[in-house]
């Protein structure tokens, strides 16, 4: 056998190569569905709960469901005294956990056991529980609303038909904050969802562009105030109190949004008239605002994702306005879907937004696309739980 000489050039196309095969397999397994036996639970509402149980798992996009075979995970679940006891295994036999559920209503039960077994299998929070607020305007009156992910069991929060912007849920999803209007009164205002009590926090101008949104920890708020003659970034307690200016400038910020740590924002900047660019901003050290290398025209109303590695935002170009996701990892940016306001789900992976008056989730990895309210009236400004 003769030997074989490599030069230099031909090491470096070789790594370059296998460097490739490395990415691609890497890229192939991460998008690849996780094979999960489930198998029947047993007990006295067994049906239902299997029904359930089954709908979640298919639903949330990270399983597909398989028999009990090597490699797979395991669920298991039965009905006892105190309620849905279920359990989840590695393929490789271990026990993840065993927990019983007993809120006393069923499709809760079940919906938690769903969101406990994609958090134990991918480290990820899943949606199942999750609510989502959101404005409804009909004939004129807009009022406040929630929703289970899913667009059921709709409960209307505010019945005075007058004006209200940009709803935002705490994450535990008892607390929630508006602007608009309360009585004679205009500004940001919160709601405890838990007693109905309503109070203003913030005395302001009415303006739309005026936000609060709610910290990933829940004890802080964004804030967008017009109190001058451009709108303003400010932090302050969830009580509207020690309120702090971000920095001054003598340009328009609005439509902020938390990173998943809590200690930057990305927002909206009228760059010029009709223009608008993203920015970044940490909240405590003083550095200036970083733009996101973004091509697409006039791009707004981002919602950064609780995994922090993704920013959606809406681009409009003549009118038209599409939601498309940055990726902080890799700079890439990537159209998705006709519509405005997305807003992430606590899984990183599900985008909701509206088109048409409607309201949508689809999955941001696959592309699939779900009607959650249609119909009834125009809807806006949704808010999700994470």
């Amino acid at each position: 056998m003769y030997p074989v000489v490599v030069n230099n050039s031909t090491r470096i196309r070789l790594f370059l190569f296998v460097l490739l095969i490395c990415f691609s397999n890497s890229s192939l397994s991460q998008g690849k569905e996780i094979p999960l036996a489930l198998i029947p639970i047993e007990g006295n509402q067994a049906a239902s709960a299997n029904q359930i149980l089954t709908y979640e798992i298919k639903r949330c996009g990270f399983f597909y469901l398989a028999k009990p075979e090597p490699g797979a995970y395991v669920v298991k679940g039965r009905f006892v005294s105190k309620g849905l006891e279920g359990e989840f295994f590695h393929p490789d036999g271990r026990k993840l956990f065993k927990r019983t559920y007993s809120a006393g209503k069923l499709k809760r039960d079940a919906r938690q056991f769903a969101d406990d077994i994609v958090l134990a299998a991918t480290g990820r929070p899943g949606i199942a529980t999750s609510q989502i607020a959101f404005i409804g305007n009909q004939n004129g009156k807009t009022d406040i609303f929630i929703c289970d992910y899913d667009g059921k069991n709709i409960r209307q929060i505010t019945k005075d038909g007058l004006p209200k912007r940009h709803p935002s849920l705490s994450p535990n999803g008892t607390i929630l904050f508006f602007t608009g209007s309360a009585g004679q009164s205009r500004g940001i205002f919160q709601i405890d969802l838990r007693t109905n009590q309503r109070k203003q926090i913030v005395a302001t101008s009415g303006s739309n562009h005026e936000k609060a949104i709610v910290s990933p920890d829940g004890k802080r708020l964004a804030i967008a105030l017009a109190e001058g003659n451009y709108s303003d970034l400010y932090v302050a307690k969830v009580s509207g109190k020690s309120r702090k200016q971000l920095f001054k400038s003598r340009i328009a910020e609005h439509q902020p949004s938390w990173s998943a740590d809590g200690k930057a924002l990305v927002y909206t900047t009228g760059i010029a008239p009709e223009k608008t660019q993203l920015f970044t901003a940490r909240i405590k050290n003083g550095s200036p605002p970083t733009p996101l290398a973004i091509t697409l025209p006039n791009p707004s109303q981002a919602n950064w994702s609780p995994d922090g590695h993704r920013i959606a935002f809406v681009s409009e170009n003549s009118g038209n306005k599409s939601i498309a996701i940055h990726d902080l990892r890799d700079r890439s940016t990537r159209v998705l879907v006709a519509g405005q306001a997305p807003v992430w789900g606590a899984d990183s992976r599900h985008l909701i937004y509206t088109s048409s008056g409607n309201l949508y989730r689809i999955d941001a990895d696959t592309g699939e696309k779900t009607s959650v309210i249609s119909g009834g009236g125009q809807i806006y400004d949704p808010s999700w739980t994470r």
